[in-house]
């Protein structure tokens, strides 16, 4: 049980890199009242279903080394996935500046 529970916080992330400038939106979970039971589900349940992690990335550096250890033929295809079709983004142009200013660190 969390001492001092809070809501969880929204933050976005501004994608500079994108047209029309979307937002990620963050959500810290880790003050809420049940960022405890969760973590705590999750390990009962990884000791009882036993998942492959067999296409999941630790970081860029692991990704990089195993790539090099791929042996490819021409039956392989490679696929991406775009994140966008999960998350919804608020554009920009509809944001209050107000927001957009705070998040970058401007009152």
């Amino acid at each position: 049980m969390q001492k001092k529970p809070q809501p969880p916080t929204l933050k976005a992330q501004i994608k500079l890199h994108k047209p029309d400038n979307p937002i990620r939106p963050v959500i810290n979970n880790i003050n809420t009242p049940t960022y405890k039971i969760t973590k705590h589900l999750i390990e009962i349940i990884n000791r009882h279903i036993h998942l492959s992690n067999h296409y999941n990335v630790k970081n860029s550096t692991t990704l990089a080394h195993d790539l090099t250890k791929l042996q490819i033929n021409e039956n392989h295809r490679i696929m991406t996935c775009d994140m966008k079709d999960i998350c919804q983004y608020t554009n920009t142009r509809n944001t209050n500046n107000h927001k957009i200013n705070a998040y970058k660190g401007k009152q």
